[in-house]
């Protein structure tokens, strides 16, 4: 990447923000010596060109590919607001306060040679704020009894000791509350207390959106491993809400996210062997694509609606399968190969594909109204939503061996 490229991008960036209208309205507090006060700081206000803020952001991902794959535009645009707060001190507030054309943007008043001072900042700034992070969100409910913990991807018991997994953020030990959520040790904070018989998922990502991709495939793993159907039924106890982020400038973030693993009615024994199959699916097969994928949209089936939760087990089958242009015939041969110890597993997905077609198509509102519905119960006793994820489980089960 070229000097010139990133001259581009602070440039685009800047005439991006405008003192006065058109434009989306940006107002904050930029309080260099304690950022996370609202008092004794300095307001901002400015109005955003969103298309040249847009047009910043593809390029950023473009310059900074190797370390901002996979980001999506939004979150790209949001560190580059961060960025431009990190050097107003180096624009100077009295530019940006008392600027006579208030019609310019804050490009007009910055002279090349600061310009080309903010380049290096660019580089350091992308490089401290894509490390990745360390995020946990608590799973109450369901116990781990062997610990699995790897560099990027961890479960271990709500009792487990977490001050020696932040430590390499520099996140000292008296600053952890351990067994809680958040776990942090602060007055302040309403805390949920966990017991061995919760658990703790955790992972590195590098933004809040890797890491609840990394968390729906973790509980995608943990309802294959479960013993089924009583993994399906569901109550309204409350699950504990929430992620937390630590951070290698060492600061933290709470997150209010509803859990992503349902409350189930009764406490269903995990035993070592079926971490070890978590293990197999999650950490050992995670450049298994299909896999991944596969498991990321059984998460959002568990718990939901039939409709849903039917929907997006097809999806899941689909990722894990599906060949464009043989999507049926493929799905069968993969249900054949490895779903083989059910009886008539074949026979039975063709049928379940046909009331995913009429749902997906619009055909149906609902699965009891689809004819393939009725006659599914008639020819093999069961219900096709319960085999539909008994198969898939097994198809996953057997591609973790």
């Amino acid at each position: 990447m070229s000097i010139q490229e990133k001259e581009e991008i602070i440039k685009t960036l800047l005439s991006s923000l405008r003192f006065s209208p058109p434009g989306g309205k940006w107002q904050f507090i930029w309080n260099p010596r304690n950022p996370y006060s609202f008092s004794g700081g300095t307001g901002f206000e400015f109005y955003i060109d969103f298309e040249k803020q847009i047009l910043a952001a593809i390029k950023v991902i473009k310059c900074y590919q190797n370390c901002l794959k996979g980001y999506s535009i939004s979150t790209i645009s949001s560190l580059l607001h961060k960025y431009f707060e990190s050097i107003i001190a180096d624009l100077g507030t009295e530019a940006l306060f008392f600027t006579k054309g208030r019609t310019k943007s804050v490009l007009d008043v910055v002279s090349p040679l600061k310009l080309r001072s903010l380049v290096d900042k660019l580089d350091s700034f992308i490089e401290t704020n894509t490390k990745p992070s360390i995020y946990l969100m608590p799973v109450n409910g369901f116990s781990c009894p062997k610990s699995l913990v790897t560099r990027s991807i961890s479960w271990v018991g709500g009792d487990f000791n977490l001050s020696e997994m932040l430590n390499p953020l520099s996140i000292q030990s008296h600053f952890v509350k351990n067994a809680h959520f958040p776990p942090i040790n602060d007055s302040e904070i309403k805390h949920h207390r966990l017991t061995n018989h919760d658990s703790w998922f955790i992972c590195q990502a590098t933004s809040e959106a890797e890491a609840e991709s990394i968390f729906k495939r973790m509980v995608g793993a943990l309802s294959v491993i479960l013993k089924y159907p009583e993994s399906r039924v569901i109550t309204g106890r409350q699950m504990i809400k929430g992620r937390v982020r630590f951070s290698y400038d060492s600061s933290f973030t709470v997150f209010d996210k509803s859990s992503l693993v349902p409350a189930v009615r009764e406490p269903i024994e995990i035993t070592e062997n079926m971490v070890n199959i978590f293990n197999r699916l999650t950490i050992e097969k995670s450049d298994n694509l299909r896999i991944q994928v596969a498991l990321e949209f059984l998460a959002d089936a568990w718990g939901n609606t039939p409709r849903l939760a039917f929907i997006n087990t097809s999806i899941a089958m689909d990722a894990l399968f599906g060949i464009d242009g043989q999507v049926r015939s493929s799905i069968l041969t993969g249900v054949e190969n490895y779903a083989s110890a059910i009886s008539y597993a074949k026979e039975k997905y063709d049928s379940i594909l046909k009331i995913r077609n009429a749902l997906l198509h619009g055909e149906y509102a609902t699965i009891e109204l689809c004819p393939h519905y009725i006659s599914f119960f008639e020819k093999y006793r069961n219900n096709p939503i319960d085999e539909q994820i008994v198969i898939i489980n097994a198809c996953l089960l057997k591609l973790a061996e």
